[in-house]
């Protein structure tokens, strides 16, 4: 019997090959050519991980804290993170608000598939995380790009967005401190954001 090719789902073709990771291959192939790169594409720390944390995980190996948990997080981790929150930035979220997730990638995946019907607008500051085009793309979104301009360090306002939302706009990704450009949004705007 002869095993039949099972094709890709064609969505699949809407999530392109990740910049971020030809920047890798690249500096892993001249590294291997014995050149010094200093790769700044993933975006990782030059310094390993702490020993706290590594101890947390040893510690939690061994005792055989290795099991599913919650899916939106422990109750203790939560509530560690709202505590936080609260101190650091003066809010007052509750466990049952907050979501713990493997990275920053799955939950903005999560959200917008959850959230953007096909024909959705979703605005997107340029530049741009390269995830945020294709994430919107999968979900059949339409991406709507807001220019910023380096000469004003690529800051962001509500007056730049505006002329951009339609009765189709469904979300507007926003990050702060921006990835790529660094760029971090004044309370006041994201406010009138």
């Amino acid at each position: 019997m002869q095993a039949v090719a099972n094709p890709i789902a064609e969505r699949i073709s809407l999530i392109s090959v990740s910049s971020t990771m030809k920047v890798a291959a690249e500096a892993e192939r001249l590294r291997a050519e014995g050149a010094d790169i200093v790769d700044f594409g993933a975006g990782e720390p030059d310094f390993p991980t702490p020993a706290n944390i590594k101890q947390a995980a040893v510690r939690a190996l061994d005792e055989n804290f290795t099991k599913y948990t919650a899916v939106s997080g422990t109750a203790e981790l939560k509530r560690a993170v709202c505590e936080y929150h609260a101190r650091h930035f003066g809010t007052a979220y509750q466990p049952a608000e907050c979501l713990i997730t493997v990275g920053g990638k799955h939950i903005i995946f999560n959200a917008t598939q959850a959230l953007v019907n096909p024909g959705d607008e979703v605005v997107i500051p340029v530049p741009y995380w390269v995830t945020y085009k294709d994430v919107v793309n999968y979900a059949g979104g339409q991406c709507v790009f807001v220019d910023t301009d380096e000469d004003q360090g690529f800051t962001l306002t509500a007056s730049m967005i505006e002329p951009h939302l339609t009765s189709r706009t469904k979300m507007v990704l926003l990050n702060s401190p921006c990835n790529p450009s660094g760029a971090v949004l004044d309370p006041a705007e994201f406010e009138k954001i």
